[in-house]
């Protein structure tokens, strides 16, 4: 479970709130193919290995809503370094105002606040 630190908002205005996060979350499964939803015409994301256990299960299980500021990201089985891995750059939180969640971006152009940050300044983990 994520609590989110109410008044962080990304460069374009909008705050950053667990609809956001989850939309990210539901974005990187997109584009990893481990939500199984990724068109067979549009190609895997560079870092799609990194979404997998070695026998080919996906890590991420599901994303929760809970309320405006709460969420819970549900594993498919025990995974010790989740936290380094939401701080990977690949895991940026991305404004889901500022591109299409099925299409690929420029993530050094696009408004960005990174989970990195987050875990610093804004997030409690439970």
């Amino acid at each position: 479970t994520l609590i989110l630190k109410p008044g962080i908002y990304f460069h374009d205005g909008y705050e950053l709130n667990a609809t956001a996060v989850k939309w990210n979350v539901d974005r990187w499964r997109y584009f990893t193919n481990s939500s199984g939803t990724l068109p067979i015409s549009t190609p895997e994301a560079g870092p799609s290995s990194l979404y997998f256990f070695p026998d080919g299960t996906p890590i991420i299980d599901s994303c929760t809503v809970n309320n405006i500021y709460n969420l819970t990201i549900s594993l498919t089985q025990p995974f010790g370094p989740f936290i380094e891995f939401l701080c990977l750059e690949a895991n940026s939180i991305i404004s889901p105002f500022s591109h299409s969640q099925t299409d690929y971006i420029d993530i050094f152009t696009c408004p960005k606040l990174s989970i990195e940050f987050g875990l610093k300044t804004g997030f409690s983990i439970l």
